[in-house]
């Protein structure tokens, strides 16, 4: 079974710059080992358990800004 980061590893590899879906991973792991390990798959946010509505929302609205 492959998880999330072999995803987005997957989904990166089949996709140009200019056209890179935004990514945002919610997960239990937050140590910065965890961070970096997300962003080098190829998550461009990191946001961990349990998250403020507030954030989530400030985040996903980042994410919106990556795709203009």
């Amino acid at each position: 079974m492959k998880d999330r980061y072999h995803l987005i590893t997957e989904v990166r590899a089949l996709q140009s710059d200019a056209a890179k879906t935004p990514a945002l991973v919610l997960t239990a792991f937050a140590g910065e080992k965890d961070i970096q390990h997300a962003h080098r798959a190829g998550f461009d946010l990191h946001l961990a358990k349990p998250v403020v509505a507030r954030k989530l929302a400030l985040a996903i609205a980042q994410l919106g800004r990556l795709t203009h």
